[in-house]
């Protein structure tokens, strides 16, 4: 409905205004005359006629905002900077002096509006464009909800033009408001007023790309000053674009950060309060979870909180998105817990966020073990919409590349990991730069596959790759984290047995010590209690919950026979695992027997209590053990040790396999010992 059809008391208000400000008018008009040759009002009400033929710039070339001709022009710009400013009163009075006669003008060309429009349409929309950002683009759409309503069926995205159009909604009523606005922007434009620009007034990306206008500056500004003096005109346009801005449509339709401003302005001139009722999570109450439309909302509600700075409320929205992926067919859970860790690092609550990034890792981790493929399917949809969204070069994309990398190193696709992993390090490359914490997290897990790749026949240079990879991530970690950081335990460990493989005994024996001892640092504390394993939200206890239901036991076997870090693609954190890795590399520098044979057995014992005894690591452990023991002369005990390895291993891998003959090789040597 037409604002002319609304209270009375509007129409009275924007009357009165008129008549309040006539005295200074007519005081200033003299000045005003005077300035630009003379004349009475009659002489003004000609310049102000004049003001709808003439041009007007955009407020970034600092032209006037209510058009003079001639050398008049700079005397009246809007912008500060057309002011020369001095220290000496005389050219403070001067400035005010301009000032007063810049704000002369304007009020009459406001007054004067409504002579040149026919109607009281264009002083209602000038004034009601006040409650925009200085400098915000809007659409005819916009005018138009200030003008004739709520416009929840303007968004050309949202849900309400759905429905508008399955319902066969008044489509002919809505043009005909638009073109009403439409009418009202000309005058407006060809007085300067406003100036058309080609942005989407704020609008997220679409196929359409709707004409949007800017109000001059100077206008702006004095709009709101009016409004603000005018409590019924203010609460009218404040209420139309509140009711507007408060519609889930709003949030689908614009951009996040956009709509933030939007949101602020509106404060600006309505004062606060008027977004305490949290209209979105209002309407949000009122969707299922098993809505279609529900996933959509709750992102970008979550968006728009973010682009606000409220952190807890994207962490709510966050939150129930990932309730909603949890009980979906095809679910995406990963994507709503890495924005969990975002919101709790943004909102300064480190360790919720180091929470749900472990809740993330053991989410991964058990749909990889033994589900390799449901992992792949599932981050593999996470990224397609991430790219959707956000951009092939974010770096949430980067992250998604990294845990789908992971995935693939441990299903043994080496090089469609290394092909992804190279892609996530070149995006977390270019955002963070070289020397970050992240790159270094995926130098490391590039090491890994390069490692596994020398393993497995990948070449010559596959170990010199690997080395060279873990050797600059380790050089980042030991920069930026404390020397018995975990993270620089790892790197220290699988450096070591790179070097060890290559030959290189004297340096890999020193980065495996101190990788020992950061092991064992960090396992002495843990068993003090000095470890908690504490949930954002609950999230740690249904993850314990979930891993003790669904994993096996600490003494039990996997399925394919591998060790706990081949079936969650985490690097292996073991005490054990360390202890034996030094232990080969004592054994192989060939002089501390004892010592060797110390770490060895020490490393069966944990690893064993850790896996079972008939595990393949296990087994293989137990293989060097025999080994030391027969170079220590202990021959009967090499036997026991080994005759149990190639059981071990030819229940687990067949008889035919190569580590079966090496065993029984090594046996037979025992054997022929005398």
């Amino acid at each position: 409905m037409a604002w002319r059809d609304a209270a009375d008391s509007i129409r009275a208000e924007l009357n009165n205004l008129e008549l309040t400000r006539e005295d200074d008018d007519a005081r200033s008009s003299v000045t005003v005359a005077g300035k630009v040759g003379g004349g009475g009002g009659k002489e003004k009400k000609l310049l102000l006629r004049q003001q709808s033929t003439a041009s007007c710039s955009t407020v970034e070339d600092g032209a006037t905002a209510s058009v003079i001709s001639g050398s008049e022009a700079s005397s009246f710009a809007p912008s500060s900077t057309c002011f020369s400013s001095t220290s000496s009163s005389s050219s403070r009075a001067a400035q005010h002096g301009r000032e007063s006669q810049r704000k002369a003008i304007l009020r009459a060309g406001f007054r004067d509006l409504v002579g040149v429009a026919g109607d009281d349409d264009s002083r209602l929309l000038y004034l009601s464009l006040a409650v925009l950002p200085d400098g915000h683009e809007f659409t005819v759409k916009d005018a138009a909800v200030l003008l004739h309503g709520d416009g929840s069926a303007r968004c050309g995205d949202g849900m309400a033009a759905a429905s508008a159009a399955v319902a066969g909604g008044d489509k002919g009523g809505e043009e005909r408001e638009e073109k009403a606005a439409r009418r009202v922007l000309r005058v407006l434009e060809a007085r300067g007023i406003l100036t058309a620009s080609g942005g989407r007034g704020g609008r997220r990306k679409s196929t359409s790309s709707p004409s949007s206008f800017r109000m001059h500056e100077a206008h702006s500004g004095f709009a709101r000053e009016i409004l603000l003096d005018c409590p019924k005109i203010l609460g009218w346009a404040v209420g139309r674009w509140v009711g507007f801005l408060s519609s889930l449509d709003a949030v689908l339709f614009f951009d996040p950060s956009a709509l933030a401003r939007l949101w602020s302005a509106v404060e600006d001139v309505g004062g606060k309060g008027w977004r305490d009722g949290r209209p979105y999570e209002t309407a949000l109450e009122a969707i299922d979870n098993y809505d279609p439309l529900c996933r959509v909302c709750l992102v970008a509600v979550a968006k728009f909180r973010s682009a606000e700075g409220d952190w807890d409320g994207a962490s709510l929205m966050w939150r129930r998105l990932l309730t909603v992926e949890q009980r979906a067919q095809e679910p995406n859970v990963m994507y709503p817990v890495w924005e969990l860790v975002n919101a709790a690092e943004k909102g300064g609550k480190p360790e919720e966020a180091a929470a749900w990034r472990r809740y993330g890792r053991e989410t991964l981790n058990l749909a990889m073990a033994g589900r390799l493929k449901e992992a792949e399917q599932l981050l593999r949809r996470a990224l397609t919409i991430e790219e959707a969204r956000l951009g092939e070069d974010d770096p949430r994309v980067a992250r998604t590349l990294f845990h789908l990398g992971v995935c693939l190193r441990v299903a043994g696709r080496l090089e469609e990991a290394e092909e992804v992993l190279w892609r996530a390090l070149d995006i977390e490359t270019a955002g963070r730069g070289a020397d970050d914490l992240v790159v270094a997290r995926t130098l490391h897990a590039l090491g890994l596959c390069a490692k596994l790749s020398s393993q497995g026949g990948g070449g010559d240079g596959a170990l010199e790759d690997a080395t060279e990879l873990f050797a600059h991530a380790l050089a980042i970690r030991e920069a930026k984290l404390q020397p018995d950081d975990a993270s620089v335990g790892q790197t220290l460990f699988e450096l070591g047995v790179c070097l060890r493989r290559d030959g290189r005994v004297q340096e890999a024996e020193a980065f495996l010590r101190r990788a020992l001892g950061i092991k064992e640092a960090a396992a002495a504390l843990e068993a003090e209690g000095g470890v908690a394993a504490t949930g954002a939200g609950g999230a740690g206890r249904a993850l314990s919950r979930r891993s003790s239901s669904g994993s096996s036991g600490a003494g039990s076997r996997g399925s394919s026979g591998s060790s706990s870090s081949n079936r969650n693609g985490v690097d292996e954190d073991s005490v054990g695992l360390a202890m034996f890795q030094l232990g080969v590399c004592v054994l192989q520098g060939g002089r501390r027997l004892e010592e060797a044979e110390t770490l060895l057995r020490n490393a069966l014992d944990v690893e064993t209590q850790r896996l079972g005894s008939e595990d393949v690591s296990v087994a293989r452990i137990a293989f060097q053990h025999g080994v030391c023991l027969r170079r220590s002369g202990r021959r009967e005990e090499a036997e026991r040790v080994l005759g149990e390895c190639v059981e071990t291993l030819e229940a687990r891998l067949g008889a035919a396999h190569e580590e079966v003959a090496a065993a029984k090789s090594m046996l037979d040597l025992c054997a022929a010992t005398e």
